[in-house]
């Protein structure tokens, strides 16, 4: 009988992205929200902690705040309804969806029904949607050292080696915490499970576009709490209607302080939007910019200049309602931006970087050259000093050329 030989690729570096060679391979992640990367059974450990009426006084006051930002959903819509008819619409959304859950009886299954932005996601506005009933269980020292220490242990077993997380700490204080407070109780959870995992990790502290006394707020205490590794601030939240030319004179102030800066720019809403984030808030780095490529003198400069792309691919079709075969990033890699993948929220999207990586891998015929150009292209571009992140970038490649030995790196 002929013996049939098998044919290894990887002899002359084409090497098959499969998901275990993808998670191996070390990864940063730079585009990552800490209240969209709670573990679900970690919530369903907080609520089982509490009393029957615990549960519901934390299920009436969630909902508030759940109301609350359906209300704004309504009234930011382009063709947007009074406050009355915001309110009814809001009820009812709620009365669907929120209101027959029961807290007594809740399973982790059921928590992540309701944490994941499913078929009901319907926009950015419907995303955000989905984030006041994690950040309930974020307003206790406990509680922010679990989530910081749980979130360090699923990087590592993505493969992550280097984090910048980012969050709101305006958003952790409605049971009294100081912001100081907040601070100790994540870094401690961050540098405990380093310990334990070995994932080095940053923050990055996160204004709210809408509201321009949060982002004031925001930039002093990125300035004042810097030495528990805070390294940049973020502008987030919806871009309709909220222009970063608003916080253009307190963003300026940022220049030269010590801390960079990183927008959401382009994500749901056109390229002004990136403009104005590169030009009037000084962005190092734009978050998205999945609406780039509908201006080309823009992008030609954002190639030229080399400035990096946080793109968060599954997020974009969430939130912008587009397929995963048309996302831009296929455009962006093709022609070497500075571009790298992301989670975003890797609860309220149920994905993680390896699954990023492979899923564009899958759907754009990408060998392991053009996932590991998107690895290396994030060491390149996170906050850190230039010595720091030069020795973390050729560490990692040492490990990927281990991995991978025939690869052209």
């Amino acid at each position: 009988m002929v013996e049939v030989l098998t044919y290894d690729r990887s002899r002359i570096g084409l090497y098959v992205p499969t998901r275990e060679l993808i998670q191996e391979l070390p990864k940063p992640e730079l585009h990552t929200h800490l209240d969209g990367a709670v573990a679900y059974d970690l919530v369903h450990a907080f609520i089982r902690q509490m009393s029957s009426s615990e549960r519901k006084k934390a299920k009436n006051e969630i909902r508030k705040d759940l109301l609350s930002e359906r209300i704004r959903h309504e009234l930011a819509k382009d063709k947007p309804l009074s406050r009355i008819e915001a309110r009814k619409k809001a009820e009812e959304y709620l009365k669907k969806t929120y209101d027959p859950i029961n807290f007594d009886e809740i399973s982790i299954d059921e928590v992540k029904r309701f944490m994941v932005a499913g078929e009901d996601c319907k926009g950015l506005n419907d995303f955000l949607m989905k984030f006041p009933f994690p950040l309930y269980f974020m307003q206790t020292e406990t509680h922010l050292y679990n989530v910081a220490y749980r979130f360090i242990e699923e990087c590592h077993k993505d493969g992550i080696t280097y984090v910048e997380v980012r969050f709101a700490p305006t958003l952790h204080t409605k049971k009294g915490l100081t912001y100081q407070e907040i601070f100790n109780a994540v870094t401690t959870g961050l540098k405990d499970a380093k310990e334990k995992y070995g994932v080095e990790s940053r923050l990055i502290v996160c204004g709210l576009r809408y509201d321009s006394e949060d982002v004031v707020t925001a930039i002093n205490i990125a300035r004042k709490y810097k030495e528990y590794g805070i390294v940049a601030v973020d502008i987030a939240g919806p871009e309709r209607g909220f222009p970063v030319k608003d916080h253009s004179k307190v963003l300026t102030e940022v220049v030269g302080s010590g801390l960079r800066i990183t927008i959401h720019a382009g994500e749901a809403y056109d390229p002004p939007s990136i403009r104005q984030a590169l030009t009037y808030g000084h962005a190092n780095r734009i978050g998205h910019g999945t609406s780039l490529v509908k201006d080309s003198a823009l992008f030609e400069y954002v190639i030229d200049q080399r400035i990096p792309l946080e793109v968060c691919v599954s997020s974009n079709i969430i939130t912008m309602g587009i397929s995963l075969e048309s996302h831009p990033v296929r455009l962006f890699a093709k022609l070497q931006t500075r571009w790298f993948l992301n989670t975003d929220d890797r609860s309220i999207i149920d994905t993680t970087l390896t699954d990023e990586y492979l899923n564009a891998a899958n759907s754009f015929g990408w060998g392991l050259e053009m996932i590991v150009k998107g690895i290396l292209n994030g060491y390149k571009s996170a906050f850190l000093p230039h010595a720091e992140k030069n020795e973390m970038f050729q560490k990692a490649r040492t490990k990927i050329k281990q991995i991978a030995p025939k690869l052209n790196i």
